[in-house]
């Protein structure tokens, strides 16, 4: 048996469909033919993913559906007939007597094309669709949190990774995305200092599409001190030309919940040195525009406190307002 005439089995020997001699002298040519049982083994696998749901996640690399997308682009301008008269043909082949089946090769093909699908059908939604303000909200325009919160993910070792979320809203198509851990409110407001001092926490720039997320790990040792607090800096920069950037920075505790230590409460500093606070007392991820991050601060912190009472009594001098777009999460915005 030749591997074409192996291919025009496979779906029926998948199905169970063959006769019980056609099932014998199939499964008697896989036994000797390494190449045949190889090339049905890649068939099974991709065979078994294009019955996957598209409501099913699938995970992906970031920037994955752009890739599929921009390949068949080339390719269909390449290829003639069309995209879609090859897909019909691969379904309705037009040699009079052919066997209408999908062999190994168009299989392969159409789980990309269902990939892409799955992609496109499982958007990430946009967030503060339930949302609540503690501060100034009335008549002013609310940004949208392009960093949309932490979770956390132990390793093995005892570290602790700290994932980002990133997504970018709908009114950007297309960004390409940088962050870095900074230590100080001046690597935050200068970019010559952020670049001297700070971390980079991506190894390089990522392109990033808004039906796409982008998880940032960052990793912390399973001894780091208690109050000790992560902030990273997240910059975008649209593709579409002229398009100014934008950024935010991300307070978020190294350990999981408040701080067990008594700190002490800056009662003046910065903006930043008071979020950072509030972030490692009330064990909160804040979420921060860099502009807003050096005003300067006279906090009176009020007794018996929770972090949302502690956000506003800081915000009324700096002209910010607060949003709360998680159980745990406040974004801290520019009252223009």
């Amino acid at each position: 048996m030749t591997l074409e005439q192996a291919q025009e089995l496979y779906s029926d020997y998948h199905e169970g469909a063959l006769t019980p001699a056609m099932r014998l002298a199939f499964e008697q040519t896989l036994t000797a033919n390494e190449q045949i049982r190889n090339d049905y083994a890649s068939f099974a696998a991709v065979y078994a993913f294009t019955n996957v749901g598209l409501s099913d996640q699938v995970e992906v690399p970031i920037g994955f559906r752009s890739s599929v997308l921009q390949r068949a682009s080339v390719e269909g301008s390449r290829r003639q007939p069309s995209f879609g008269n090859a897909i019909r043909s691969w379904f309705f082949p037009s040699t009079e007597g052919a066997s209408k089946r999908i062999t190994g090769g168009a299989v392969a093909v159409i789980a990309v094309t269902i990939i892409a699908v799955s992609l496109m059908h499982n958007r990430v939604p946009t967030a503060g669709t339930a949302s609540s303000f503690i501060g100034p909200s009335s008549g002013v325009a609310q940004p949208i949190p392009v960093i949309q919160g932490v979770s956390e993910q132990g390793a093995a070792d005892g570290s602790v990774y700290h994932m980002i979320h990133v997504h970018l809203p709908e009114s950007i198509a297309e960004a390409t995305v940088t962050a870095s851990r900074v230590t100080n409110v001046d690597e935050t407001s200068n970019a010559q200092t952020r670049a001297t001092l700070s971390q980079p926490v991506l190894k390089q720039p990522k392109l990033l599409t808004n039906d796409e997320q982008l998880l940032i790990p960052v990793a912390f040792a399973g001894n780091t001190p208690d109050g000790t607090t992560l902030n990273v800096y997240v910059q975008w920069q649209p593709s579409a030309p002229g398009a100014p950037s934008d950024s935010q920075v991300v307070f978020t505790p190294a350990k999981d919940g408040p701080s067990a230590t008594v700190l002490v409460a800056p009662t003046r500093g910065s903006l930043y040195d008071m979020l950072q606070y509030v972030c490692a007392e009330y064990g909160v991820t804040i979420i921060a525009e860099p502009a807003l991050l050096t005003s300067p601060v006279n906090a009176q912190w009020p007794a018996q406190t929770d972090a949302s009472a502690a956000l506003e009594s800081i915000i009324g001098t700096v002209g910010a307002g607060i949003k709360s777009i998680s159980p745990g999460t406040y974004l801290v915005y520019r009252v223009h």
